[in-house]
């Protein structure tokens, strides 16, 4: 299993060996004890959805009907 070393963002502590893919990303400082998640493993671990207008839903739809 792959440890993080992350940086706090409350305090600034270098917090070593976290098992982060545990915890899904989240994170109790040892010094100063903030319950944080670290950004960067959420952008990486995270789905991006693409957000839809009305207007092109029912022109997926239209497409959908007619093929």
């Amino acid at each position: 299993m792959k440890q993080y070393d992350i940086k706090c963002p409350c305090c600034g502590t270098v917090n070593k060996g976290l098992y982060l893919d545990e915890t899904g990303g989240w994170m109790i400082c040892e010094h100063c004890h903030a319950e944080t998640m670290d950004g960067e493993y959420a952008r990486q671990h995270s789905v991006r959805l693409p957000l839809l207008t009305m207007s092109q839903l029912a022109h997926l739809e239209t497409m959908r009907e007619a093929g």
